[in-house]
């Protein structure tokens, strides 16, 4: 994620794409801190912040991993994914999304 980032060219893209891209420093992690569980408290550039549960995806997939809590506690974020390791991350826009409640749409004007 980090490679692609740095090398889109959003100029060929319709405006609203281009915009949604130049908004996602507002969505980019300033913290990620291991809480309790399966529960992570998330902190984001432009001060929103919040608690995230993510039982329900350490019951999926290759997430089964993080079922081990020593695991799970290893969170960290390279600012725009929530990571345990080179293989298991989240967007961290999703989790923006989820703790501001707002949706993708309003990251642009119509």
């Amino acid at each position: 994620m980090r490679t692609i980032r740095k090398i889109i060219d959003t100029s060929s893209y319709p405006k609203y794409i281009a915009e949604i891209f130049c908004n996602l420093d507002s969505m980019k992690v300033k913290e990620v801190k291991y809480l309790s569980d399966y529960s992570i408290m998330v902190s984001f550039e432009d001060g929103t912040s919040g608690t995230v549960s993510l039982n329900e995806l350490v019951e999926k997939g290759v997430f089964r991993d993080l079922q081990d809590k020593t695991k799970f506690s290893k969170v960290y974020t390279n600012g725009y994914s929530i990571a345990w390791s080179d293989d298991l991350e989240i967007d961290a826009a999703a989790v923006y999304m989820e703790i501001s409640g707002k949706d993708l749409s309003e990251f642009y004007k119509k």
